[in-house]
Order: C-alpha cells, then structure tokens, then sequence
C-alpha cells in the first residue's frame, strides 16, 4: 500500500495498528485522499486473512478536526452541477413538461397535443 496520511503495521498477532497523522497539519481532516487511502486499508484488512482485527489511532492530540472545508466546498459546487444537469436532462426527456416553452415559436398547443398523447409516458398536457 502507499500510504501518506496513515501508517499501518501489523503484530505477531494479527491485530493492525493503523495511525492516522496527517504530514504537515496540526490536526487530521477528511479529504479525497484520505478516503482513498482509507479504502486502501479497509481493503487490505478484508483482505489479508492473516489480520483478525484492526485498531485506528491518530498520531494527532485529537484523532480528527472533521471534514476539510475545501473538499466540502468542491462537494457541494459538484453535487449542484449534477443536479442541474439531472434537471436539463429531466426536461429534454420530455419537453412538454414545461409547455410554456413550447408556445410563441411557430406551434400551436392543437398541433403539438395529438403527439404527446401518442408517446408512452407523457401526458396530455395537463389536461
């Protein structure tokens, strides 16, 4: 494994001592390298059948500060561009579900229902 925010030994007796001290902080924070390495060990604990069990320790006064505030920005500024592309994509999959933007382009509410009734899924137009 290569590891930079933890370090992980195991005993004679198959425990693993797995020490979370995060080079260059004063105390450990969550980020996405932190859950890679994470997955890392989790996957090597299930893994190995010679390890029975596993300790966590932090080589910090206090083992964790919580999430690092940059990743949960990124997070949330992700998390709102996906769900913005859900809605546009939502939208194209029927573009009546919005029948204000249908009109005033050359079509006429007469022409276009006959056809949203002929798909399956899509309604009437609310009628």
């Amino acid at each position: 494994m290569n590891l930079t925010n933890f370090r992980f030994e195991t005993d004679a007796d198959g425990i693993a001592l797995v020490t979370w001290d995060m080079p260059g902080r004063s105390m450990n924070v969550i980020n996405a390298e932190v859950v890679g390495e994470l997955g890392q060990i989790t996957d090597k604990i299930a893994s190995d059948q010679a390890i029975k069990g596993a300790v966590f320790t932090s080589g910090k006064d206090g083992f964790a500060a919580g999430a690092d505030l940059t990743m949960l920005e990124t997070a949330g500024k992700e998390y709102a561009r996906r769900a913005k592309a859900e809605a546009l994509r939502k939208r194209n999959e029927n573009p009546f579900a919005n029948d204000v933007t249908a009109w005033g382009h050359g079509v006429e509410r007469d022409d276009i229902e006959p056809i949203a009734e002929d798909i399956a899924g899509w309604s009437s137009l609310g009628r």
